[in-house]
């Protein structure tokens, strides 16, 4: 009986079938079981790699699983410096903390003698920026200075300090003061008394015509098409879209993930453009009679055939055009209009300071390279802007040869140590009152505090600081000889930054507004 019964069964598959897919079964249970444990794996090792600082006994913020301590920044729910603003103040009494930038152990520093030895006494071992997208050959940030490596950078700052000698610095008085004429004649073409100005916007125009004609040799008054160009892609510097944030913030958490895929941090079509404007520029600026060495141009092509150490390639020249034509503009339009600001929100502050204005301006219309140094509270109102709001929210630096700190920490090479200059700025042991805007802190001193450093610090420093300060000071001198700068309700007082400003100053989400009455 039983055997009639399974000879008379019919079962649904033949043995083959059966085979087949217990096959299929298997592979896919293998496939699973080494999927689990690769991730078993790395979850292991992310535990591990996110014990690197409690294991040596060193505080900092508990990172969170793949994303370490970037979560703020990476959802853009802040700015870079208001993020470690509050490791700042949360661990303020502590030297140094750790944290993680996506599984990438990093040191955060807040001693100032122990900042002093990273950038200044033994910078040697400190002397890179984290690295940029190193294999993305379109990508122009990796040819600029800022981005240069170690011996490379040595070799190269000496040749573009040259744009920057005491020579140099007073023709670029003239031009500034030649093209405040520009900026007077917006301003009295506005047609109703006390119109809202929107000062990034209206100050950008000034300087970048003024800069165009000192990097490039350029008078973009006579070429609006080249101005309307150079101004969209300054645009790109101060307002990046999503895909350029998200690439960047990507950069700023895992500079080597984001090297190993071979992203870019500037769109391809930044390189389209300037790859052959540079080398338009170039060939125009040969052409030319006694040019050498007058700005950048020329700078390029006195290197393009020299030593192979010191020569200027196509792409590093396409680097430099874009780089300090950028951050240049960039940095000073912000430092600018943020002081033109202040200066509105604070009257009392504003007639001292035309006051003094006035006092030298008697002697001379213009502002030479003489009597700017005579205007000490220009200066000390320059310096409290840039506390307030420094070019560089947040130093970074690579450690290139293992350093000993002390007995609990030696930083590794090739770790990432961040440096909070806006927190420092910020602190009341260092600034009493720091959110005041007050000048007055910085008449009298013999030299500037050791942790106010704006421009960064050290042989790295902003290598183009004295002309920023030069364009901050006859701008803001010439305007309030001519008017009176009143606030506007459009825009108050605390600034909220937007969150994509990731490149350099931090920029305000909604503008910066004044109102200008004529004296």
């Amino acid at each position: 009986m039983h055997l009639w019964y399974f000879r008379t069964v019919q079962f649904p598959y033949s043995i083959g079938e059966m085979f087949e897919q217990s096959t299929i079964i298997f592979i896919l249970f293998f496939i699973t079981a080494v999927f689990c444990s690769f991730l078993g794996v790395c979850y292991e090792y992310m535990k591990r790699r996110y014990r690197y600082w409690s294991d040596i006994g060193i505080p900092g913020p508990k990172p969170e699983f793949i994303i370490g301590n970037m979560k703020e920044s990476l959802f853009m729910k802040c700015t870079e410096p208001e993020m470690t603003d509050v490791w700042y103040k949360d661990y303020r009494g502590n030297p140094y903390i750790g944290f993680y930038n996506l599984l990438k152990p990093s040191l955060f520093i807040m001693d100032p003698e122990l900042i002093r030895k990273v950038t200044e006494v033994d910078f040697n071992h400190f002397i890179d920026h984290p690295s940029f997208s190193e294999h993305s050959g379109s990508d122009v940030i990796i040819y600029s200075l800022f981005a240069m490596k170690d011996q490379v950078w040595k070799v190269k700052r000496p040749i573009f300090s040259r744009l920057f000698t005491p020579k140099k610095l007073r023709e670029q008085i003239e031009i500034f003061n030649n093209r405040y004429s520009l900026l007077k004649e917006e301003i009295e073409n506005k047609s109703e008394l006390r119109k809202d100005t929107e000062l990034l916007k209206f100050i950008g125009r000034y300087i970048l015509i003024s800069f165009s004609t000192i990097l490039y040799g350029l008078d973009l008054m006579k070429d609006e098409k080249l101005f309307e160009d150079l101004e969209g892609h300054s645009e790109k510097f101060f307002h990046p879209g999503l895909h350029q944030a998200l690439m960047f913030l990507f950069y700023t958490a895992s500079p080597d993930l984001f090297n190993f895929l071979r992203m870019k941090t500037f769109p391809r079509d930044i390189w389209k453009y300037f790859s052959p404007f540079t080398k338009e520029l170039q060939e125009h600026n040969k052409r030319l009679v006694n040019t050498n060495g007058c700005n950048l141009v020329s700078l390029l092509n006195q290197y393009q055939d020299s030593e192979p150490a010191s020569a200027i390639d196509h792409p590093e020249a396409v680097g430099h055009i874009f780089s300090f034509f950028s951050a240049s503009n960039h940095t000073t339009i912000t430092t600018v209009s943020y002081g033109l600001f202040l200066l509105g929100q604070h009257p009392e502050v504003q007639d001292m300071l035309r006051e003094e204005v006035d006092r030298v301006l008697k002697r001379n219309q213009n502002i030479t390279s003489e009597n700017i140094n005579d205007m000490v509270y220009l200066d000390a109102v320059l310096n409290e802007t840039m506390r307030l709001y420094p070019l560089l929210g947040v130093l970074k630096r690579v450690c290139t040869k293992k350093y000993y700190v002390d007995e609990l920490l030696t930083i590794p090479e090739g770790m990432d140590v961040f440096i909070p200059v806006q927190a420092l700025h910020m602190d009341p042991e260092y600034f009493p009152e720091p959110e005041k805007f007050h000048p007055e802190r910085f008449l009298g001193l013999e030299k500037l505090p050791s942790i106010f450093m704006p421009f960064g610090r050290g042989p790295r420093n902003c290598i183009g600081l004295r002309m920023a300060e030069i364009a901050f000071k006859i701008a803001v001198a010439r305007l309030i000889s001519d008017y009176v700068i009143l606030p506007n309700p459009k825009s108050t007082l605390p600034i909220k930054f937007d969150p994509r400003s990731l490149f350099i100053t931090c920029m305000p989400e909604n503008g910066l507004w004044v109102k200008l009455q004529k004296r």
